[in-house]
């Protein structure tokens, strides 16, 4: 039970809550996590010059190794081990198709990402709303870090 776990991760404070968690539940059972991030390349391919493609793409991915890098620190910190991928695609998407692909038992995931520093307050974000909605596997939702007890 909930040995194979998926952690999203933008790097927010709701996803990096998610991950202290998710080291909580992997010690519990035993388990494993697998900690992706989501990046969107083609967001940044429209009518630029090759060189500046290239050079955003690698901006993204080395963001995406940073919040990854965070995350399984978070987790390690914890006491529980983690693996760390990027994945592509829209991040609802990513996280769905890496949830059916890889077998997991249980997505763990923060109730919000980074659009709260955008200034949105909805206490569920639209990429967890889309998980929830479609996930053929348990969700467990954290709420904001305030709300933690840690």
């Amino acid at each position: 039970m909930f040995k194979r776990i998926l952690l999203p991760t933008d790097g927010s404070s709701h996803a990096l809550a998610a991950a202290r968690i998710a080291a909580d539940l992997a010690k519990a059972t035993e388990g494993r996590i697998t900690a992706i991030t989501a990046v969107e390349y083609e967001v940044v391919a429209g009518g630029l010059p090759e060189e500046i493609v290239r050079t955003l793409r690698g901006q993204i991915k080395r963001h995406a190794e940073e919040v990854l890098g965070e995350t399984v620190a978070a987790v390690q910190e914890r006491g529980a081990a983690a693996e760390a991928r990027i994945v592509e695609g829209h991040p609802a998407s990513a996280i769905l198709a890496e949830a059916e692909r890889g077998g997991y038992d249980v997505i763990v995931m923060g109730s919000r990402g980074i659009t709260e520093a955008a200034g949105y307050r909805e206490y569920v974000g639209s990429v967890t709303l889309r998980v929830l909605a479609r996930a053929s596997i348990p969700v467990l939702v954290m709420p904001p870090p305030a709300q933690v007890v840690d």
